[in-house]
């Protein structure tokens, strides 16, 4: 939810009116198909910040480094094994970013 209400505060408040900044931070957590470079960017610097400290964390950031549009499909793959072994709902941007991502190949 946070994602959202972070583009309307940015929109709203701060008056970015820019709608490549807004969706990068409008679809940060949950990607969605047809992702801008800059959306992409927003999305990996949130998962692989340097605060995170999960086991696969050195091997995306390794992953993105070496070839990002490869390491972008490790990490999308990474969110929805993330949310299916949390047993979480899958919301819909993330489904179609994972099938527009990985199950197109």
């Amino acid at each position: 939810m946070h994602q959202f209400l972070g583009a309307y505060i940015v929109e709203t408040v701060l008056g970015i009116k820019d709608i490549e900044v807004l969706n990068a931070i409008r679809y940060h957590t949950t990607g969605r198909k047809n992702m801008s470079v800059l959306e992409k960017i927003v999305f990996l610097a949130d998962l692989l910040e340097q605060g995170r400290t999960y086991d696969e964390v050195s091997y995306l950031r390794n992953a993105v480094d070496n070839d990002f549009d490869e390491g972008f499909k490790l990490c999308v793959k990474r969110l929805m094994r993330f949310l299916k072994n949390e047993g979480s709902d899958i919301y819909y941007l993330s489904q179609e970013c994972y099938d527009f991502y990985v199950d197109k190949e």
